[in-house]
């Protein structure tokens, strides 16, 4: 992703986002089997759109996000290799209190389609506590047709995500289902004999 240092933006929430680059938001909900760890999903939609004018974009060459307390590690989406570090004009870059995903392969064409929206989930673990207040400080370089894109930087806020019960939780919901209904069909059968 090219970008360019200087022109940082340090931008407040998604709906509070100026009209010249696609549209971020993140959602984080517990649906992994360790308590401590969350599963993320960064949306970015509007891609090369009508609002986007920088356009010409190939694709994500690296993006980060800070630290929440207690941080033990993350798990890069498919496709990107995480290191802990910040980011820069060049990607990820080793200093700083942020984990960074890299693209293995950086993107080289062709240009996305107009509006295009990409998801990446991402899982972070804690070493202890929770994600409570965490308030993610977001950073991501592009490639694409132009020599430097605007390195992004903004606060998102996480939406939760609809909690999936876990397997046991649906078992036992479906057990007491059937049981319900084997009753109230004996209960049925009996009243007609």
């Amino acid at each position: 992703m090219g970008r360019r240092h200087q022109g940082l933006h340090q931008v407040g929430l998604p709906g509070c986002l100026t009209p010249a680059r696609p549209i971020f938001q993140t959602s984080g909900c517990s649906i992994t089997a360790n308590p401590l760890t969350d599963q993320f999903t960064l949306n970015i939609a509007g891609i090369n759109g009508p609002s986007d004018t920088e356009g010409g974009r190939y694709g994500v060459q690296s993006f980060a996000f800070n630290q929440p307390s207690n941080f033990a590690s993350a798990l890069a989406p498919s496709g990107f290799t995480e290191s802990i570090g910040g980011l820069n004009a060049n990607g990820c870059n080793g200093t700083g209190n942020f984990y960074c995903f890299m693209a293995e392969t950086a993107p080289t064409g062709p240009i996305l389609p107009a509006n295009t929206s990409i998801n990446y989930v991402f899982n972070v673990t804690l070493s202890s506590g929770t994600f409570s207040g965490y308030s993610p400080d977001f950073k991501i370089n592009w490639d694409g047709t132009k020599n430097h894109y605007d390195l992004i930087s903004e606060t998102l806020t996480p939406t939760p995500g609809t909690p999936v019960p876990e397997p046991g939780s649906l078992l036992l919901l479906g057990t007491g289902l059937v049981g319900l209904g084997l009753v109230g069909r004996r209960k049925l059968s009996k009243r007609y004999l």
